[in-house]
């Protein structure tokens, strides 16, 4: 009988896929996983300061006054609250997690006329969801 050689099992015939699929996989993580930046926000002085984590952003908070002003207004659903980040100011006051928020709502006042009315609100995030009034209070509201 002619001698034959045995040629030894490839064990690396499954274990080359997998590490290209292993090596893929990590190589998609790493360049789509963004660490979480902080949130930086303006105070009352006009310092940037950096949000604890969890503290609502400036625009969350202009967002919340809205219902709040809406229930000043003679006609709350002809209020027409502007979305340029120019048209408010939110300054952040983090020892007691509240805004200082003003801006300007055009609505319809109790004669139909439209009016222009300035407002300004110190509102506090007591937590929960942001989008929800019940999760802000009223601090003081004015109006010019």
């Amino acid at each position: 009988m002619p001698n034959k050689q045995e040629q030894p099992v490839k064990s690396t015939s499954l274990l080359t896929p997998l590490l290209v699929i292993a090596a893929i996989v990590i190589i998609s993580y790493k360049s789509c996983y963004t660490p979480a930046q902080p949130t930086v926000a303006t105070n009352s002085s006009g310092e940037s300061i950096v949000l604890p984590p969890g503290y609502p952003e400036p625009y969350q908070a202009y967002i919340a006054c809205h219902s709040f002003i809406r229930q000043y207004l003679d006609n709350p659903r002809s209020a027409d609250f502007p979305s340029m980040p120019s048209s408010f100011q939110a300054n952040a006051v983090p020892q007691d997690t509240s805004y200082r928020v003003t801006g300007y709502v055009e609505h319809e006042n109790k004669f139909g006329a439209t009016i222009k009315t300035n407002w300004y609100m110190r509102i506090q995030y007591i937590g929960g969801d942001v989008q929800d009034p019940k999760s802000w209070v009223v601090l003081r509201v004015n109006f010019d």
